[in-house]
């Protein structure tokens, strides 16, 4: 992006890490009135309360019947077309490369899966209600032995999958898979372009999190790694998600009797708990489970050495929290800094289709509802629907119609100078100082650093970083 255009850089520093922004939402925001959304704890049905003033402004995405794109408002912080009119189709072209995987996370449907151990633990559950100890621990033995030959059935898999990924790189082919559901409608999308800059030994580990804030309802996320530095080692993107009411074992439906079995003998109870019971070993309490489980890493970059530089295009629901594994320049020799970069887009739900019948935005463990969901609420505004804010772009505009009355009622022009201090004394438009004070209060925002919030996620819950 900084080759092809004049678009001012901003850096911005996460921990010891100098992330370089050319197009970010945190560049340009719009601040609103207060809007409170509600993170449910699907353990205790309790909520906590996230109020923001904030919102990220997504631009018009318009899709033809044929699969092309075209941007119909200006990207935010990055400015209009006739100043960027070759950036903005290398924008348009990547995202209708894009777009069959935006429509698969877009509509993806989480399935639950048993696991094996629980399966066994039902399979016990016989000798369990019966309070049979002897039958009990044959099935015991019995299921250890289904075990290990599951056990080497999966290490024979993982090897086949290893050798598969050695000979062929996987991933969906990028257009031209039928006809997009898309067609003819017009997305909203918020476009992020992004450079982590690292020196010579620098490491950089990100946190979780999920896009945005709740109340801008933002569907699935695509990111694209165009470009990486040789000296770059990449970990990748780890992924996991909130367990639910739907994964078992779950503490609020079990209950202390489903889980005991009575030895008579010993005039003790033995715990039974869904997972696989080995000698000397016994399972987790339920209630000792991790909140989130995790999905494992997928490499971004370093891919193929086919072409070099370049990575991987992800895509996934907003549901699931990810982060950056880890990055570090390897270069041992020199103060070149080296530079992994990445353009991201976020689809917002309201696009299509709407939110459910009872107003509910409803992921795995997290539920969006309130006045700003549903089809009663107020769409979300886009670039569309509110002017540039920055000083410098609306002056010009500003001045026109000053002096054009000033000239009706004087006869005479008026000055530059006078209009750039009745623009001052108006606070009309923001200037440089004004966006980055505000961008700093929305990071505190976005930050969601509060003992409540807290408590749900078992940690800071970053809602912006790569």
């Amino acid at each position: 992006m900084r080759a092809g255009s004049d678009v001012r850089a901003d850096p911005y520093v996460q921990g010891t890490t100098r992330l370089l922004d050319s197009a970010h939402p945190l560049n340009a925001v719009k601040a609103f009135n207060t809007r409170t959304t509600y993170p449910v704890d699907e353990y205790s049905g309790s909520s906590t309360v996230h109020e923001s003033i904030y919102s990220w402004l997504p631009s018009l995405f318009s899709i033809t019947e044929e699969g092309r794109v075209r941007i119909d408002s200006p990207v935010n912080g990055l400015g209009p077309r006739s100043e960027h009119a070759a950036l903005y189709k290398a924008l348009e072209r990547i995202f209708e490369l894009a777009l069959p995987q935006i429509e698969e996370s877009m509509f993806f449907e989480w399935a639950y899966e048993r696991s094996r151990s629980y399966g066994r633990w039902e399979v016990r559950a016989p000798e369990r209600e019966a309070r049979d100890v002897g039958k009990w621990r044959a099935r015991i033995e019995q299921q250890q032995g289904e075990k290990v030959r599951e056990e080497a059935a999966r290490v024979e898999w993982e090897r086949r999958v290893r050798e598969e990924q050695e000979q062929e790189v996987r991933g969906m082919p990028l257009g031209g898979i039928g006809k997009s559901r898309f067609a003819g409608k017009t997305l909203k999308v918020i476009v992020k372009a992004a450079n982590y800059v690292l020196l010579p030994g620098q490491e950089y580990e990100g946190s979780w999190h999920v896009e945005g804030a709740p109340h801008e309802h933002i569907r699935a996320s695509l990111i694209y790694y165009h470009s990486c530095s040789p000296s770059i080692s990449d970990a990748g993107l780890s992924f996991r998600r909130l367990r639910t009411e739907e994964d078992d074992p779950n503490v609020a439906r079990g209950h202390g009797d489903q889980f005991m079995i009575w030895d008579e003998e010993a005039d003790d109870g033995i715990m039974d708990y869904p997972s696989d019971v080995e000698e000397g070993e016994r399972a987790a309490y339920p209630y000792e489970l991790p909140r989130n489980i995790e999905l494992g890493t997928v490499p971004a970059t370093g891919v193929t050495a086919e072409v070099e530089g370049t990575g991987r295009m992800l895509s996934f629901p907003n549901w699931l929290q990810h982060k950056v594994a880890g990055l570090k320049n390897t270069a041992t020799e020199g103060n070149e800094p080296a530079v992994r970069k990445i353009l991201c887009f976020f689809v917002v739900n309201e696009s299509y289709p709407s939110a459910d019948e009872h107003g509910q935005l409803n992921f795995p463990g997290f539920f969006h509802s309130g006045a700003h969901i549903g089809p009663n609420a107020a769409p979300l505004p886009t670039t569309a629907d509110i002017l540039p804010q920055q000083r410098f772009r609306i002056f010009p505009y500003v001045y026109n119609a000053l002096d054009m009355a000033c000239r009706r009622a004087t006869g005479a022009g008026l000055p530059v100078e006078l209009a750039i201090d009745i623009c001052e004394m108006a606070r009309v438009g923001m200037r440089r100082a004004d966006a980055e004070r505000h961008r700093r209060r929305l990071m505190d925002d976005r930050r969601a650093a509060v003992d409540e919030v807290n408590e749900v996620w078992e940690e800071d819950y970053g809602l912006c970083e790569h």
